[in-house]
């Protein structure tokens, strides 16, 4: 499989990710397993040490498990979860990848 990759020289500047949250819900330690990991969608996570944001939420318990693994690797020195049209990734000439919330 081949793949045609174009790399722009330009930059977007990152958008803020804002969160709705239950006031009685704890921002939850992002390690720690999520028990119903259909609920996951309401949680909060924080804790990390290479996330550029302090706060992160998740849309499936495979995204929380992956936050895991960047934060482990010594080869991985920063990550983030981008905001809804925040990357633009293309597929198929011109359709472009979104990510559902």
């Amino acid at each position: 499989m081949e793949y045609d990759v174009h790399v722009r020289s330009d930059f977007e500047v990152l958008k803020t990710n804002t969160y709705s949250m239950n006031i009685d819900e704890e921002v939850r330690d992002f390690r720690i397993p999520v028990k119903t990991p259909s609920s996951i969608k309401g949680m909060s996570f924080g804790g990390f040490s290479r996330c550029l944001y302090p706060i992160q939420k998740f849309d499936a318990e495979n995204e929380r498990r992956f936050a895991v693994i960047c934060e482990q690797d010594p080869k991985v020195k920063v990550w983030f979860k981008p905001a809804l049209n925040q990357l633009k990734i293309y597929y198929n000439q011109k359709q472009s990848y979104n990510q559902i919330l």
